[in-house]
């Protein structure tokens, strides 16, 4: 389920971008649509699916970039009317989609894709701990530290009696 509404995203996301953008050329919303959906099929499954959790954000946001340019060029061929500013109008909606898709991605990364174990796994800051180490390299926890003050001090305590018995067994014995 959270892939359809990923994927259903995207493809509302793409095709407003490039419509508002590629209708300012004069592209009918027929040639958008088909488009976006061949940009957001192949994007979605080599950039989001296979490249953005083994590589990242920045280099499925490329691929991304890669994939709209290429498209939006080889399609502008056969389905636009070709002039002379096809090359800067696929470059540019390129950049445009890849900047949204960067976002896309930060939602992908967050709430779709299962985090990896070894891969995007969160390190708890040292203070998030709620351990520190002391000066001489002992460990206290702020939870149980009372426990263990208190353990050590009983410790301490037992010691110094027992130190004293055997003093007084010796000086009285």
């Amino acid at each position: 389920m959270d892939f359809f509404k990923a994927i259903s995203f995207k493809f509302i996301m793409v095709t407003a971008l490039m419509w508002v953008f590629l209708s300012y050329f004069g592209f009918s919303f027929g040639d958008v649509i088909i488009t976006s959906i061949l940009f957001t099929g192949i994007s979605f499954i080599v950039g989001d699916l296979f490249i953005l959790p083994r590589m990242g954000n920045g280099a499925a946001t490329i691929a991304d970039f890669g994939v709209a340019a290429v498209l939006i060029w080889s399609l502008g061929f056969y389905l636009f009317e070709p002039f002379a500013g096809l090359v800067t109008v696929a470059i540019v909606t390129a950049i445009i989609v890849a900047f949204a898709e960067a976002f896309f991605h930060r939602y992908m990364q967050n709430q779709v894709l299962p985090t990896p174990v070894l891969r995007n796994q969160k390190v708890p800051d040292y203070y998030e701990k709620k351990v520190m180490a002391a000066e001489f390299g002992k460990i206290f926890d702020f939870e149980t530290s009372r426990e263990i003050v208190e353990g050590k001090n009983r410790e301490e305590k037992k010691l110094k009696e027992e130190k004293e018995r055997v003093k007084e067994d010796y000086y009285n014995g």
